[in-house]
């Protein structure tokens, strides 16, 4: 877990650097660098907010340790003793927490799914359209007839393709 939380200190500095880059003017008018830097920015910012969560509570540990080796009243020595047991065991869901986050991403996570799936489905849906209304429009020249349609033919039962 030291490896771990050594690239979390990294990681931290790093979201701070983001942070005032953002802020400053110049990275502000570029509008493109500036929504790669808050792209980036957003997805450390959990893993970020998990550490410093961690990070508090360890702190918060120590001191309740102290209080409880130090002090004389059993009263703020159980409740420290109380703190620290709930303490402890966010602390554990945090390391787990932070394992997964720190898990690398896959890099097909930032595509979008409508590209990969809807798009090749409405494509599919407009060129059927398309051909069956060319096909009324060809029958209804053919026919001299303005209210004749596809379905004189059986064309209409290309639509069931979908």
């Amino acid at each position: 877990m030291d490896k771990v939380m050594a690239q979390l200190e990294g990681l931290v500095a790093h979201y701070e650097e983001l942070q005032e880059m953002m802020a400053d003017p110049e990275v502000i008018n570029d509008t493109k660098r500036y929504m790669e830097i808050s792209k980036e920015e957003a997805d450390m910012r959990e893993v970020v907010q998990k550490y410093r969560k961690y990070k508090s509570d360890i702190k918060e540990i120590d001191d309740n340790k102290e209080i409880i080796s130090t002090e004389s009243d059993n009263d703020l020595v159980e409740m420290a003793k109380e703190e620290n047991s709930e303490l402890e065991k966010e602390v554990a869901e945090l390391e787990d927490e932070i394992k997964i986050l720190m898990l690398p991403k896959d890099p097909n996570d930032d595509k979008d799914i409508i590209m990969e799936i809807g798009f090749p489905r409405a494509l599919a849906a407009a060129v059927l359209g398309g051909g069956l209304a060319l096909s009324g429009y060809l029958l209804q020249t053919f026919f001299h007839n303005p209210i004749a349609g596809p379905f004189i033919l059986g064309f209409s039962s290309g639509a069931k393709l979908i």
